[in-house]
Order: structure tokens, then C-alpha cells, then sequence
């Protein structure tokens, strides 16, 4: 006779093994996904429903409106042929969207299958419909919002999302733009460190050109002197881009240290026993670690305390004889020291020429002209400058 065996042997092979992934058998959240992020007090299934729900309503609503691309009147030749069609449209409509599991209680991603799909359009369809027609349509969403890139959470990939994202932003179009940051689950991502990439990428580029020079013995500062002083005497302009142009002989790492080497060093011929005066000039682009104050006050300390000659150095802020150029970009600091800054109209080519001939417009009638003819009165081009503030120390 067999041994009985124990009731633990039955329980053990009844145990099925777990199976792998969430609870709810969710894909999870990868980078290269579009879709629609949405927040609610409690996601749980009457959550999902009206998710669902209110995404089709308004995708739907959009298909109806576009034009049939059958012509009226025309009938199917077998009706074999519909059934397969309105079977087509019934999965594609099924697989239209998504959930994704983000494993966190009031976080939902619904993942976007149709690459054609403008989920920025479809979501400000939505809310400004909520708008117009002051109808709430939903019970349980409290924040609903387009994704339409994403990646792994390091700088280096944010960076390049951001890039991609925003190029088609660089256009001639003037544009503004803000930044919402919010961050679950993750410590190591910085708002601030998110702001500055973002910013980064940004029109820095395209209104800032940088020209090396190779030619180590030219004396750039008084190559862009004799550009301006030609231009004033002449009378005569002969840019049609160039807003304004400034010389660089020195650049360094944007931090106080660098700068406060690169000043003493570029600073260091003034210092002698003739008597001059001097003025700052700042300018900072994407860059908020480096305050105007601070610069001020290490590059005057250079200049008029040098130990031996202070009292040929002093502060005139009216019209200096030299004035020390600080431009910051994003992580690098470019300086010069230039001569007759404001008698030059600070080196800026727009207000030095104003009112002087324009050998390329000479002979032309434009739109803009006949259209000023017309209405019996001409209205300069107004342009917008940077605002470029003295030093006072």
C-alpha cells in the first residue's frame, strides 16, 4: 500500500507561479513614447473610462468632420468590401490608445498608437472647448497634458529632447516662451539645471555669431575701432544685418574665479601713471549663476586698486576713456577693453548709422516704401536693443 502523502504536497502543486510585470498587466513608461500625461484625485477604473472615453468622443468628432473620400452616390462594388472597412475602423479605433503603467497612484500615460496623431492639438481642442462652451465634462481628470517627447532622465538625453523639440521654434518670428517644471519620484533631476538646458537650446544661436580669429598678431580691438570710425566719418552704411559688432581678446569658464584671472590679466596695461577713466559694460545670455553685481565689483576692485598706481584710475560714467566689455554666454565669459564706447554709440551699427545713406537700398522702391507713399508718411523700422546699463561703483 502507498504512503499517504502529506496535505502540504497538493497545496505546493496548486500554487501557480506569479506572473511577471504590474498588477494590472500595464505596459511601462519608456523613452520615444507620445501620448497624453493625465493627473486625478483617485485613478481607478471610472477614471480610466472617462479617459477613454472623452479622447475617442473628440477624436471622432474630428473624423466626422473631414470630407468623405468616397464621392456621394457612389455604392460598393461587393459589401464584402464595407464590412472589412467598418472592421478596420472599429480595431484601429480600439488600438488608438494606451495605458501605460507610471507606478504612481494618481499619475496616468496614455500611449498615442497613431504616429499621425497631434496630441498638442487634440488636448487644446479639449480645454478650450471646456472653455467656450463652460460645460464639465469630466468627473474624476484634474490635469491633462500632451507629451510629445520623452527620454531617459539624464541631462545629457534632456538636452538632446530638448534640442530636437524646440528647433522648429528658430525662426525670425519674435516668440516667447516659459518653462513648467515638476519632478516625482526623482531626486537627482534639478529644476534649475532642467531651466538652464532648456534655455540653452534656445535662440542663443541665431542672433549671436562668434568670428575666431587665427591671425594671432591681429589687433581685433582696433579692427572693429576702425570699422565704427569709418562708418561715423563716411556717413555711408555698409551692413544691412550686422546689428552691432564687438571686439574679444579674451575669453574664460564663466565662474568668478576665471573671470576675476582673465580681468587682472587683461586689465594689467592700464596700469600705469597716466591719467585715465573707465566704465562696465554687462551683458549676460542664458546665464543666471553670474550677477551683474558681482562682476562689477571684482573687475572695479582690478582696475583701480593695483597697489602702486590708484590714483591715475578713476570712475567717469558719463564718457569714459575705456570701457570694459563683459559678455556672458550660456558657460563662457568673452571680454575686451575698447576705447570711445558711447562715441561710437556703444558699438552698436544701427544707432551709429541712423539716418545715413544705404548704397544697397539706392535706386529701390520696396512694399514698404510705396505703402508709406500711399499713406503720406514714412515710420521707421522700429528695433528692439538690448538693454546695456553703466557701471557705478
Amino acid at each position: 500500500m502507498a504512503e499517504k502523502r502529506s496535505k502540504g504536497h497538493f497545496v505546493n502543486n496548486n500554487k501557480k507561479p506569479r506572473k511577471q510585470g504590474n498588477r494590472l498587466g500595464l505596459h511601462s513608461l519608456r523613452s520615444s513614447t507620445k501620448g497624453i500625461m493625465v493627473t486625478a484625485n483617485f485613478l481607478d477604473y471610472g477614471c480610466r473610462r472617462e479617459v477613454f472615453s472623452i479622447l475617442d468622443d473628440y477624436c471622432d468628432s474630428k473624423s466626422e468632420k473631414s470630407p468623405d473620400k468616397t464621392e456621394e452616390g457612389a455604392v460598393s462594388a461587393d459589401v464584402t468590401d464595407d464590412i472589412a472597412n467598418e472592421i478596420a475602423e472599429l480595431n484601429q479605433k480600439k488600438r488608438r490608445f494606451e495605458i501605460v503603467d507610471t507606478t504612481l497612484s494618481n499619475l496616468m500615460f496614455i500611449a498615442v498608437k497613431d504616429e499621425s496623431m497631434d496630441v498638442t492639438k487634440l488636448v487644446h481642442t479639449i480645454l478650450t472647448d471646456l472653455r467656450e462652451t463652460k460645460q464639465r465634462k469630466t468627473r474624476f481628470i484634474q490635469r491633462i497634458l500632451p507629451v510629445t517627447h520623452t527620454c531617459y532622465s539624464s541631462m545629457e538625453d534632456i538636452s538632446r529632447t530638448a534640442k530636437e523639440m524646440l528647433q522648429p521654434l528658430h525662426t525670425k518670428d519674435p516668440k516667447t516662451f516659459g518653462i513648467m517644471f515638476k519632478a516625482r519620484n526623482n531626486s537627482a533631476i534639478k529644476r534649475d539645471e532642467i531651466i538652464e538646458a532648456v534655455v540653452s537650446t534656445q535662440s542663443t544661436g541665431s542672433n549671436l555669431m562668434f568670428i575666431a580669429v587665427k591671425d594671432e598678431s591681429m589687433d581685433v580691438t582696433k579692427l572693429v575701432h576702425t570699422i565704427l570710425t569709418d562708418l561715423r566719418e563716411t556717413k555711408q552704411r555698409k551692413t544691412r544685418f550686422i546689428q552691432r559688432i564687438l571686439p574679444v581678446t579674451h575669453t574664460c569658464y564663466s565662474s568668478m574665479e576665471d573671470i576675476s584671472r582673465t580681468a587682472k590679466e587683461m586689465l594689467q596695461p592700464l596700469h600705469t601713471k597716466d591719467p585715465k577713466t573707465f566704465g562696465i559694460m554687462f551683458k549676460a545670455r542664458n546665464n543666471s549663476a553670474i550677477k551683474r553685481d558681482e562682476i562689477i565689483k571684482v573687475i572695479a576692485t582690478i582696475a583701480t586698486c593695483d597697489g602702486e598706481y590708484d590714483e591715475f584710475t578713476k570712475v567717469d560714467l558719463t564718457n569714459p576713456e575705456y570701457t570694459v566689455i563683459v559678455n556672458v554666454v550660456k558657460n563662457a565669459v568673452l571680454m575686451s577693453i575698447v576705447r570711445d564706447f558711447n562715441l561710437l554709440s556703444k558699438y552698436n551699427i544701427d544707432e551709429l548709422t541712423k539716418g545715413f545713406i544705404d548704397p544697397n537700398k539706392e535706386g529701390r522702391v520696396t512694399e514698404t516704401d510705396t505703402k508709406a507713399e500711399e499713406e503720406g508718411s514714412t515710420k521707421e523700422e522700429e528695433i528692439e536693443h538690448p538693454r546695456e546699463e553703466a557701471a557705478e561703483v
